[in-house]
């Protein structure tokens, strides 16, 4: 999928689920289940144990039914690795420039970390054009807003910490989507087989996204 595409398909839904701290055989039911939940944009951190091989088997069975990513990608050669296993976008931690350009370099979408305004400007001028807020929780609704005042060409994807209970109001402020952990993954669920909660928890997270947006 091309690099433009992916963005508008994320734009579009309003939410990346992000997997991490998931065994290697609960990764397609957990795919499976935020799928089922109506959430199509899903992260899997690079830190999950076989998540290369996970995401093409998932690429392969789902195709462009799910916009696939990699998560805590912090250079060009994970780029270079995650691509390989056909993900669909790279996310990080911080702005790594090596990091944005190989990502563009592969049509894959460069999703780099950001808390500064220089930080986010650093990202956007490398040719990043959705930027993480990350962690948020440190932040305000307030200071989203402030950005997309100064910095209206960034869309914004608030990341770390994001719950039911907030990502409506970053919405609000004027987030383009959000990122959420924790709060649609439950690793004790997925743990425990009971995938129906991740399902429930995508759903809730969409329909306040979505909300929220309206």
């Amino acid at each position: 999928m091309k690099m433009e595409d992916t963005l508008d398909r994320i734009c579009a839904c309003g939410l990346v689920a992000v997997i991490r701290g998931i065994e290697p055989e609960a990764l397609g039911p957990t795919v499976k289940a935020i799928l089922h939940g109506g959430v199509d944009c899903i992260e899997i951190a690079m830190s999950v144990r076989g998540a290369l091989k996970q995401m093409t088997l998932l690429k392969e069975k789902w195709g462009e039914e799910v916009i696939l990513g990699a998560g805590e990608v912090l250079n060009g050669e994970m780029v270079t690795l995650a691509t390989t296993a056909q993900a669909d976008f790279c996310s990080g931690i911080g702005a790594n420039l090596e990091m944005i350009r190989t990502s563009i370099e592969r049509d894959a979408l460069p999703i780099p970390g950001a808390l500064t305004p220089t930080e986010i400007q650093s990202a956007w001028h490398a040719g990043a054009s959705m930027v993480k807020l990350f962690p948020v929780q440190v932040l305000s609704a307030d200071y989203i807003r402030i950005m997309r005042r100064t910095l209206y060409r960034v869309d914004l994807l608030p990341s770390g910490g994001v719950t039911p209970q907030n990502a409506a109001e970053f919405v609000r402020a004027g987030a383009h989507c959000v990122a959420a952990g924790q709060a649609i993954v439950d690793v004790s669920a997925a743990a425990k087989g009971e995938f129906d909660t991740i399902s429930r928890n995508a759903e809730v997270m969409r329909q306040v996204v979505h909300s929220a947006r309206a």
